[in-house]
Parts: C-alpha cells; sequence; structure tokens
C-alpha cells in the first residue's frame, strides 16, 4: 500500500501546502491594503495597531515557513550522507508516523 508511492510524497505534499499558505498570505496582505487604502481616503484614518499586528503575524508566519523549509533541506542533506529510509513504508517502520 505505502511502499506503491513515489519516495517522500508526504515531504512534497508539505511542500505544496507550505507554497500554498505563502501565496495565500501575499494575497490576504495585498487585499488588506488595498481595503485599507480605500478606507483612508474615505475617512482619513487608519487602523495603525490592527496593521501592525497583522504584518507582525504574517511576519513571523513566513519566517517559520523559512525555518521548517531550512531544516527540511538539512536533514535532506544528512539523509543522503547516511543510509536512512526513502520510502514511506521505511520512513513509517523508523519513525512510527502514520500519514
Amino acid at each position: 500500500m505505502a511502499g506503491n508511492k513515489e519516495p517522500l510524497e508526504g515531504v512534497k505534499k508539505a511542500l505544496r501546502f507550505s507554497k500554498a499558505i505563502i501565496v495565500m498570505m501575499f494575497v490576504l496582505l495585498i487585499a488588506y491594503v488595498i481595503t485599507i487604502l480605500a478606507v483612508f481616503i474615505a475617512t482619513g484614518n487608519e487602523p495603525v495597531t490592527l496593521t501592525e499586528n497583522l504584518f507582525g503575524f504574517f511576519s513571523a508566519e513566513g519566517g517559520f515557513l523559512a525555518v521548517i523549509k531550512v531544516a527540511e533541506g538539512i536533514a535532506e542533506k544528512a539523509c543522503r550522507k547516511k543510509s536512512c529510509p526513502q520510502s514511506e513504508a521505511e520512513i513509517k517502520e523508523v519513525t512510527e508516523y502514520d500519514y
């Protein structure tokens, strides 16, 4: 069952998911900026605290995704140097992790 799948397919799914999250973050930030510009033009006021916290949250989220990406790259390089399990079945056998 799991042996028929491509090696490290779970990692590839995680990378696609993180790329989707990054795209969604940029879309939401652009929509927020456009909305706030329209509100500022109409009223002359800007929600400074909301803007600071929103950009702070998305900066932290992007930073965490970058750390995860770097850690996966380091782990992959280390795994290539050693004899590491490459299929999902081998990974599941070693780590007892269920996809």
